[in-house]
């Protein structure tokens, strides 16, 4: 197996540029924010920019804090009555870590059984994202269908923690390595061991041939969890699992067109994000994040994704659209 194949290897399971571990500040994705005026709010530390970022921080924790900015509206309006049951958001502007974000919550619509709330998000006057959040009366009466769980799963207990992998594979291989991916490597595994989440591979195929080279995929599936328990507040679970579901979720994309972060991978960026929530879950229990890109030209790829408990509920969906460029001189903004 060359370098470049062992590179290959280990940088298959890499996180994505937006979707990705910390640097600069240990993540965190429960949201952290103080309140400035009723409709305006800030994050109280620097947002996360993520080892693998050359653009900027994290989108999930944008997701996350707008979210919560949203919530706390509602709350301070209808109580605890309506819960989230949907948004929609740009990534209009790379976040800077230097500085903190101010989120301006705009109610949209205050109906009986919905209420609609418009979150823009900026740093130093420029808008850098914006989220339209929908809240509902719960109507546990109604009919309900699901398609039925994925089967083809190992269960969170037989599978390895991400940064215990990496060390493996760093353990045997370290010498064959360029020095550079070596530090890569080695501020990954960092990052893993100190973040809040925990991330376990799922997938039962191999995402390389017995030579070490990388086979292209449009299905992802993976075991993420809160390593401890946020409580039970149904907004506060759905805060953090909007941050969750943007970790990794566009390098679907990357991984359908044979595309290599550190290789032949030049550009990659979310566009949008959107999620629809049917279920309780715990965060602080093991979640199933299956991804699948259908299509992807352009530079532009789409990724679905779909979060299920153990027990085989699928309790919320995702969708969202980025930029994935292959390395090429003229790929640039």
């Amino acid at each position: 197996m060359s370098g470049t194949d062992l590179s290959n290897e280990l940088i298959g399971s890499s996180l994505d540029v937006r979707s990705g571990e910390a640097t600069a500040t240990h993540d965190s994705p429960t949201p952290q924010l103080e309140k400035i005026d009723l409709y305006l709010y800030r994050s109280k530390k620097p947002l996360w920019k993520p080892v693998s970022s050359s653009l900027g921080v994290f989108g999930g924790q944008v997701i996350s804090q707008a979210i919560q900015a949203a919530t706390c509206v509602s709350e301070d309006k209808s109580g605890e009555r309506y819960g989230l049951h949907s948004f929609h958001c740009y990534f209009l502007l790379a976040g800077q870590s230097t500085m903190p974000v101010v989120y301006h919550v705009h109610p949209l619509r205050l109906g009986k059984s919905y209420q609609t709330y418009y979150v823009r998000a900026s740093q130093d006057g420029n808008n850098i994202f914006t989220l339209t959040a929908s809240f509902a009366l719960p109507e546990p009466t109604q009919p309900h269908f699901s398609i039925s769980p994925p089967l083809d799963v190992p269960p969170p207990d037989e599978c390895e923690l991400n940064e215990d992998r990496w060390q493996r594979f760093l353990d045997k291989y370290q010498s064959k390595l360029d020095l550079r991916l070596v530090d890569v490597i080695k501020a990954r595994i960092d990052e893993r061991r100190t973040s809040a989440l925990a991330l376990k591979d799922a997938s039962k195929v191999s995402k390389f041939d017995d030579k070490g080279h990388f086979i292209a995929s449009n299905e992802h599936s993976w075991w993420i969890k809160a390593r401890t328990s946020p409580g039970d507040k149904a907004s506060k679970q759905k805060a953090i699992l909007a941050y969750m579901s943007d970790m990794n979720f566009i390098h679907t994309v990357a991984h359908s067109l044979g595309l290599r972060q550190y290789f032949n991978l030049g550009m990659i960026t979310s566009i949008d994000h959107s999620m629809w929530f049917y279920d309780d879950f715990d965060v602080g229990d093991w979640l199933l994040y299956k991804t699948i890109c259908p299509r992807a030209t352009h530079g532009r790829g789409n990724v679905h994704g779909e979060f299920w408990t153990r027990d085989g509920r699928l309790v919320a969906i995702t969708a969202q659209q980025g930029l994935v460029r292959e390395k090429k001189p003229e790929a640039r903004l």
